[in-house]
């Protein structure tokens, strides 16, 4: 051990600013992931809910747009 040894509580008191940095960085790295997840599980969410009814077939849809 060190002859000028510091106190826990008072080391702790010097780390806080350390540790409200990473509790921020934890709460965007959240956010972040939260808005790129969120619309991907949603629309796979939505194909399994309420399946498509038909399928549209472009060969019909061009026909009667010429005709």
């Amino acid at each position: 051990m060190s002859a000028d040894a510091v106190p826990f509580s008072q080391m702790m008191k010097g780390l806080m600013p350390y540790f409200v940095a990473f509790a921020i960085s934890g709460v965007l790295l959240f956010t972040g992931f939260s808005i790129i997840v969120y619309p991907l599980l949603r629309n796979t969410l939505a194909c399994f809910v309420k399946p498509r009814e038909r399928v549209v077939r472009l060969e019909s849809t061009a026909e009667s747009l010429a005709g």
